[in-house]
């Protein structure tokens, strides 16, 4: 009860609890059940008056917003695959200094690196459809002259369907189908 007290005492009047990372809901609930009962309690059987509100410290999660970056207890570690190989490298901290050279790390080796898709769709294609970057699951097979998709239907089992073109002015119009197509096959409509 003497470090809750100093706790209270300290910095702040309001203790708050750190449930082990391996407990469940459950027993994080159990644990702040029993601390809340500790506080109010004071250890005599009689109320104490004032109650204090425990509150539960969230996992820290992982910061969605970096590509090819992840935050770890002790640091930053950027890592990026290309043709099975990763590369990869750790800044120790978590400054705005580690951050800054993680940051200018991956852009340099997404520079370095060749691109991840090995069938890209050429730039012209994705402006005349209106796109800065190529739709998820269309491919390009430019000596066959066709658009794949790849996608699941309703029972889940993998289908594929083609969309060809004649000429380079069809081309784009061919790609814009695709895209729509597998946008309509991943809501399942």
């Amino acid at each position: 009860m003497k470090s809750l007290k100093a706790k209270v005492e300290g910095r702040s009047k309001r203790p708050t609890l750190n449930a082990p990372r391996s407990m469940s809901n459950s027993g994080a609930n159990r644990v702040k059940a029993m601390l809340t009962r500790q506080i109010t309690d004071c250890g005599m059987g009689v109320s104490c008056g004032s109650v204090y509100r425990v509150k539960m410290k969230k996992r820290p999660r992982a910061i969605t917003e970096f590509k090819n970056m992840r935050t770890l207890p002790s640091g930053y570690q950027v890592a990026v695959t290309r043709k099975k190989k990763e590369f990869s490298k750790h800044f120790a901290g978590h400054s705005k200094k580690a951050l800054k050279a993680a940051k200018r790390w991956r852009d340099l080796m997404l520079r370095v690196l060749p691109d991840k898709r090995r069938k890209p769709i050429p730039k012209k294609i994705l402006a005349a459809v209106g796109l800065k970057n190529p739709a998820v699951g269309v491919f390009r097979y430019a000596k066959r002259r066709l658009y794949y998709v790849s996608y699941r239907d309703r029972k889940r089992a993998v289908r594929s369907r083609t969309f060809p073109w004649s000429d380079d002015k069809r081309e784009s119009a061919a790609y814009a189908a695709a895209v729509r197509f597998r946008k309509k096959a991943a809501t399942g409509k």
